[in-house]
């Protein structure tokens, strides 16, 4: 009988093994029990060829799940042969080894392990020194795929749980003995709030009335000469309207009506400032017209019998950045210990004037001699 081999080798032209590869094993045996060719003898070969190939050509192909399980056959088949040609190239059997590595990639053209099988082998027939055996290219299996994943995860949470460990094992105990440190800082708060405690508020407290004599009523009415008064250390302070009640011997005087300069008026630093005001009626021996001016650093106080008084020309360096500095006049009794620079202190005669305000403007001032009375 004719077998496959002898019919693929005396047939040139007919693809017996690459028919077989394309239909795979069960397709190649269903054709082969077609033609007869299990347990019937052929006396010529074309017999079998011939009914191997109408039968091959009327078949059509596989399934996808026929094809799939031929290509795991294959690569299978490819792998066993190039072990075949790793252990005959151990022996030195060269030729059997480029036959095999042949074979293996007719089956898997992918196989790198039989390329450099046959490779070799084509070398050492050809008159070369043999190389060393390559090493073999272990597969990745799926059981392998699993084990490595499993591993990259378990390295992965071990990673993050020291990371976490790490981050809460050193500090949970520490901030408890900083926690009753701010409590001493609690207990001085109360002294901040007792420092704005306002003590200065001398203008509602009157001094003592002392009934004047006969030797301290002037005897004419000049205007004295305007005086450097010693500014106090009252703050800024917008002028208020008395409450102090005059003695029994002198009638209240209604409040003066500031008459010039307008409010809000402006000058230079070179002009002068006069401030006029509406005269109350005849004014007794001891009532004097007070005018204040209050300041960043004080106030400032004229005393004078006539219903006009001039601001010195020093005031110009107290006053503040925006140059508004504000004025009223008031009647006041002047008591017989009392001095000009003292003269808000005295007791009031009448009710204070509202105030107005001017505004002296910054820039170079020459220094003016003061005149001297």
């Amino acid at each position: 009988p004719f077998s496959r081999t002898d019919a693929t080798m005396r047939r040139p032209g007919i693809p017996w093994r690459r028919a077989e590869d394309r239909l795979g094993p069960e397709m190649w045996q269903i054709l082969m029990r077609g033609v007869g060719y299990e347990g019937k003898p052929f006396s010529d070969f074309r017999e079998f060829a011939d009914a191997f190939v109408q039968a091959a050509q009327t078949a059509g192909p596989p399934p996808r799940e026929s094809r799939r399980k031929r290509r795991q056959e294959q690569r299978r088949r490819a792998q066993a042969l190039a072990q075949q040609a790793r252990a005959a190239a151990r022996l030195g059997q060269w030729g059997r080894v480029a036959e095999l590595a042949g074979h293996a990639l007719r089956l898997n053209p992918k196989d790198a392990e039989a390329r450099q099988w046959l490779r070799r082998a084509t070398r050492v027939l050809g008159g070369e020194a043999p190389e060393a055996a390559p090493a073999s290219r272990r597969r990745a299996t799926p059981r392998r795929r699993y084990a490595a994943a499993l591993l990259a995860i378990v390295a992965l949470a071990a990673a993050v749980g020291g990371g976490i460990w790490a981050l809460t094992r050193p500090h949970s105990a520490a901030p408890a003995t900083a926690a009753p440190t701010p409590r001493p800082t609690e207990v001085q708060r109360p002294t901040a709030t007792a420092t704005p405690v306002i003590v200065i508020a001398p203008t509602d407290t009157p001094r003592p009335t002392v009934a004047p004599t006969a030797a301290e009523i002037p005897t004419d009415t000049p205007t004295p000469p305007a005086s450097t008064p010693t500014p106090t250390q009252a703050p800024t302070r917008t002028p208020q309207p008395p409450t102090l009640t005059p003695t029994a011997t002198h009638a209240l005087h209604p409040a003066p009506t500031l008459l010039s300069p307008p409010n809000e008026m402006h000058f230079e630093p070179q002009e002068a400032i006069v401030l006029r005001w509406t005269d109350v009626g005849p004014l007794a021996d001891d009532e004097w017209y007070v005018v204040r001016i209050p300041h960043e650093r004080g106030e400032e106080v004229g005393v004078t019998r006539d219903t006009q008084w001039q601001v010195p020309a020093y005031v110009w360096l107290l006053r503040p950045p925006s140059g508004r500095l504000f004025w009223s006049v008031s009647v006041r009794v002047r008591a017989s210990e009392g001095i000009p620079g003292n003269a808000d202190l005295w007791p009031a005669a009448g009710a204070e004037s509202a105030p107005r305000s001017f505004v002296w403007l910054a820039g170079t001032r020459t220094p003016t001699p003061t005149p001297t009375p």
